[in-house]
């Protein structure tokens, strides 16, 4: 939820800053061509798309991250669940050997898929 909610968030400043390098490679390109800023970008984003024209490209970036986290999540909370003592308790240790644990295993999976 939580990634899924970052990414969301700065989809929008992200294809702005993507379209503000491109006028940027453009202008060097050509003499003529007006140099853009950062807001000025994003505005003519919105007003060549609307509003949510900002946030295109939103669903390939979450369907990315959506899996690669809840298998991070879950991972990490099994391996602690694991690793904690006999009355449950988890220690401080468990905590820091089940996170390397779970982003090893997040990683391998995800490498794995790709």
């Amino acid at each position: 939820m939580s990634s899924g909610k970052a990414a969301s968030g700065i989809g929008a400043l992200d294809r702005a800053r993507d379209f503000t390098c491109y006028a940027e490679a453009q202008f060097e390109q050509t003499i003529e061509a007006k140099k853009r800023g950062f807001l000025q970008t994003g505005a003519e984003i919105v007003k060549r798309e609307t509003p949510l024209g900002l946030y295109k490209g939103l669903g390939a970036v979450l369907t990315g991250i959506v899996p690669k986290m809840a298998i991070r999540f879950t991972s990490y909370e099994w391996y602690k669940q694991l690793l904690a003592d006999a009355d449950g308790k988890v220690s401080g240790r468990a905590t820091f050997l089940g996170k390397c644990i779970s982003c090893y295993e997040e990683g391998s999976v995800i490498a794995w898929s790709t």
